[in-house]
Formats: C-alpha cells, sequence, structure tokens
C-alpha cells in the first residue's frame, strides 16, 4: 500500500538561548501539515484518489550541538467516503506516535556573512497506535474468501510499539538584507534561510485485535518518506 502526493507545513519555534552561546539551550517546536488530493495505492484493493490527510507535530528539545528531547506527532488519514477501483470502502484512520528524539547540530561560518546548519537525527519510537473508525455494512475480509459485514460502527485501537525515524535538513542562512525593505519598516529583514530537509519512519506491525469469532486486525508495517525544502524570512 502507498499514498502519494504533496504537503504543506506551517512551522513554529521558541527557543530559550544562552547568550554566549547562538545554539537554544530549551526549543519548543510545533509543525501543522495537509495533504493536497494524494492518491491511494495497493496490490489487493486498487487505486483510489481525494484521500486527504491533516496532521501536527509538536516537540521539546534539550541541548545545543547535541540534543535530546521528546516528540508527538499525529496523522488523521481521511480516507472516509472513498472507494478504491476495485470498491473497497475507504476510512478514517488516526495514527499517534510519541518518540525520542537524540541529534546533533553542526553550524559552519564564513566571511560572506553566510552560515550552513546540518542537523542529523535519530527518532526511537516509544508508543504508537492506530485508531480506526469504519461504518456499520463495512465488509471485511475474514479469510476463504469470506467477509464478515459490520452490524454497528466500530473503532479498533491498535498498539505499534517498535520502529523509528530519521531527520536530515541541511539549511543555508544568508545575513542582512538592507536594501530589501525600507528602514521606515520596524519589520527589517535581517536574513534568509533557505533549507532541504529529509524525514522517514518505519513503523512495524501493530498488535492484533479481535474481530469476529477467531478472526482478527492489525495495522501493517508502514513507510513515511518526506523530501522537502523551505524558505524562511528572518526579522
Amino acid at each position: 500500500m502507498a499514498i502519494n502526493g504533496l504537503l504543506f507545513d506551517i512551522n513554529s519555534s521558541l527557543h530559550i538561548e544562552n547568550p554566549s552561546n547562538p545554539w537554544p539551550t530549551i526549543r519548543a517546536e510545533a509543525r501543522y501539515f495537509l495533504s493536497d488530493d494524494p492518491t491511494y495505492t495497493s496490490k489487493n484493493t486498487g487505486k483510489s484518489y481525494r484521500n486527504y490527510h491533516t496532521g501536527f507535530e509538536t516537540r521539546a528539545l534539550f541541548g545545543q550541538t547535541l540534543y535530546t528531547g521528546i516528540g508527538y506527532r499525529e496523522l488523521m488519514h481521511h480516507g472516509e467516503g472513498t472507494v478504491t477501483s476495485t470498491g473497497h470502502i475507504g476510512y478514517d484512520r488516526l495514527s499517534q506516535y510519541t518518540y525520542i528524539p537524540i541529534g546533533i547540530r553542526l553550524v559552519l561560518n564564513n566571511a560572506r556573512k553566510k552560515s550552513w546548519t546540518i542537523n542529523i537525527e535519530y527518532r526511537n519510537l516509544q508508543r504508537g497506535m492506530q485508531t480506526t473508525s469504519l461504518k456499520k455494512g463495512t465488509k471485511l475480509s475474514i479469510g476463504s474468501g469470506n467477509f464478515y459485514t459490520l452490524p454497528n460502527d466500530k473503532v479498533f485501537k491498535k498498539d505499534q510499539p517498535n520502529g523509528y525515524g530519521m531527520h536530515v535538513a541541511i539549511k543555508t542562512i544568508k545575513h542582512r538584507y538592507p536594501g530589501i525593505v525600507s528602514n521606515r519598516n520596524h519589520f527589517q529583514i535581517n536574513a534568509i534561510a533557505t533549507t532541504v530537509f529529509f524525514n522517514y519512519w518505519s513503523i512495524e506491525d501493530s498488535n492484533f485485535v479481535p474481530l469476529y469469532q477467531l478472526s482478527s486486525l492489525y495495522e501493517p508495517r508502514n513507510y513515511t518518506v518526506e523530501l522537502g525544502i523551505t524558505l524562511q524570512l528572518i526579522f
């Protein structure tokens, strides 16, 4: 199974800094993201469109060149109302992950008022939860060509305890652009930053939850790959 599409992000951060060091000792980050119109494809259930995603991520980090902390990521797959090319009904699915990030930031400066930051981070999953919301009348395969039809709306919660993630980012900052904005404007642009980033998640199979008689449900292993670029105006 794969879902491919574009993500749009809004990011914010708050730093508590040591005046003698340019890197924050405490950093709070928040990120909200949503997809455009991703395409769902599966060798078993076919293809469908309009599988919108929304989500957010928040983190508290401690440290300077070396850092760690705690993070929480939530992703909502709005699949209800979609139908695949083979007639399978889509459903809503909520993914919730709590993880510990461990990373390193390296800063390189030159005499031309430019700086580069290289950020490499490992993310260890502490707890994952998949919540699947199925509507009355949904047909579920229970093996040997047989199906079970839900008599009522049902919510299934499945633990995903094992997994990890990676984050790599390269940021370039060019400082002080006095000519871009008039000196009469209090919001003077002091720098422009460009970041290229790569995010990766690998989450193992969830635990099984009972469905009907001897049958059960589980969330299969999944991967997430994000590759993107950001542009920042620093005031």
